[in-house]
């Protein structure tokens, strides 16, 4: 039985035109439209986290039927990030767009940037979920170091999703 040696340069332009990507690299966002999208996707969710503890203390369990107008606005927010998400390259849209218009050191910054970026992103929100949600739900401790429990379990079987999807997505 022979093997093949497997040739790394192998252009794969036609396969990629088959499956209907066609490798461009334009740039139709603007500086004033991406901080747009990037406004409204962030200020739904703080809104969301902030005050789910003010809706039920406020107006009581009947504040929950407000959650379906913020629900059909997020939904709307995600229709149009998923427009804009056609626009991007495949992967590494951050380095790949920063270092061919720039530099490949500045795309290596902005990669290991974004890679913070959704650090501290994740465990914001999984601390705003750990102290909003699951303490006052399950009615444990209210101290600061019962929150970082619960979100570091959170945190963790959070990875074990992203792992397994991983594994059985192969």
């Amino acid at each position: 039985m022979s093997s093949k040696p497997i040739d790394l340069d192998v252009d794969n332009t036609d396969e990629n035109q088959r499956f209907g990507y066609r490798p461009l690299f334009s740039r139709s966002i603007r500086s004033l439209t991406s901080l747009a999208i990037g406004i409204a996707v962030t200020s739904i969710t703080v809104a969301v986290f902030s005050l789910f503890s003010f809706l039920l203390t406020t107006p009581g369990p009947r504040g929950i039927w407000l959650w379906w107008i913020a629900c059909a606005g997020q939904f709307l927010v995600a229709l149009i990030c998923a427009q804009f998400a056609a626009h991007f390259p495949l992967t590494g849209f951050t380095y790949q767009s920063a270092s061919r218009l720039i530099h490949p050191l500045v795309g290596w910054g902005f990669g290991w940037l974004y890679a913070i970026l959704w650090i501290v992103a994740i465990i914001g929100a999984d601390f705003g979920l750990a102290t909003q949600v699951v303490v006052p739900l399950f009615d444990l401790s209210t101290s600061i170091g019962m929150a970082e429990v619960v979100c570091v379990i959170v945190v963790i079987l959070q990875a074990a999703i992203v792992i397994l999807s991983v594994q059985l997505m192969k």
